[in-house]
């Protein structure tokens, strides 16, 4: 037996809390749960206290990876970031606004990743306002360089997609179709 089947044995392939024995209400109960404890866990690692990681595409079609730790997600499912307003980054947003960010726990024992459609904010109210929200700015490196006259951008990504990953096992706990309606209110379930 392989160290990866002896390892799975005991771990469930689909997260218990959608096992059927329970009944209809039970399961949704259980859904809330499980789709709360991962937009908890993504809030947790997208404090700004720690680094995520933001993809972008240019416009020819290459993709581009960068640390990004002067974020916030409080206000779920918009995640902000703030960043030089001539960085290559806010150039790929205009273009292409799909976006995918990647956040872990310490020792990358659980990752959150996160996609949706990114903005740069335009609104000066807004920006002032999501300038609050973002608490630490102590990495916001940009704003000590030659670009610094140049302002601030906030990035404003729409989260549209959540998957929690547990690498050790394999494991893979998206949203499911039913937790839709609690993670995204005013926001009808993808298309399979």
């Amino acid at each position: 037996m392989s160290a990866r089947t002896s390892l799975r044995r005991n771990i469930p392939t689909t997260p218990s809390l959608f096992m059927n024995p329970q009944s209809p209400s039970e399961n949704q109960a259980k859904a809330r749960t499980h789709g709360e404890h991962v937009i908890l866990l993504a809030k947790r690692l997208a404090d700004g206290n720690r680094p995520g990681a933001l993809a972008t595409v240019d416009r020819d079609g290459v993709p581009h990876l960068r640390w990004m730790s002067t974020l916030s997600l409080v206000e779920f499912p918009h995640l902000y970031a703030l960043t030089s307003p001539t960085s290559r980054k806010v150039a790929h947003i205009r273009d292409n606004p799909k976006v995918s960010w990647m956040f872990t726990t310490e020792g990358s024992s659980m990752v959150i990743n996160l996609s949706g459609k990114a903005t740069v904010v335009t609104d000066k109210n807004a920006i002032n306002r999501i300038w609050r929200v973002i608490e630490n700015k102590s990495n916001a490196f940009f704003l000590s360089l030659d670009t610094a006259a140049d302002g601030v951008a906030v990035i404003e990504t729409l989260i549209e997609d959540v998957e929690c990953v547990v690498p050790r096992y394999d494991l893979h706990y998206p949203p499911k179709q039913e937790d839709f309606p609690l993670l995204y209110p005013d926001k009808t379930p993808p298309k399979e």
